[in-house]
């Protein structure tokens, strides 16, 4: 998919799909009024999926009081119509990916830098009380 999208007066660059679930599809874009890139979570909120209000609701909230280096930031989120955008900071990948891409063992320097950052993103969620975390903690990709 590629693509513009305006929102408000916020106007994106759609350049890939990055994924998609049951609830939402996530893209790739360029946010032009930051020029930065981002990814898009887009949840249709319909009468068949008005249960998923209380999640979009829960999933806001921690991610609006979760900043740290080592969680995904949550930069905006806009409504239009029966549509929730959240606009994220954009990761390259994640270790799931990167362990499918790279079946050699890791060095033991690089499991340690990332148990590093796993482990101190994981500290600041609990000492906020915040156990969102599965989603939400990504390893800074400038290690890959």
């Amino acid at each position: 998919m590629s693509g513009r999208l305006i929102l408000g007066k916020n106007e994106f660059k759609l350049l890939d799909e990055i994924g998609s679930g049951t609830y939402a599809k996530v893209y790739k874009a360029v946010d032009y009024q930051h020029q930065r890139e981002v990814a898009i979570k887009c949840m249709l909120l319909d009468n068949e999926r008005y249960g998923l209000l209380c999640v979009v609701i829960r999933e806001i909230n921690l991610l609006l009081d979760l900043k740290h280096p080592n969680i995904v930031h949550l930069y905006d989120i806009i409504r239009r119509d029966q549509e929730i955008y959240l606009i994220f900071e954009y990761m390259n990948t994640d270790l799931y990916q990167y362990m499918l891409k790279n079946s050699r063992p890791l060095p033991d320097i690089q499991i340690k830098i990332y148990f590093y950052q796993l482990l101190n993103g994981l500290e600041f969620c609990h000492r906020n009380q915040s156990l969102f975390i599965l989603q939400i903690i990504f390893l800074n990709s400038s290690f890959f």
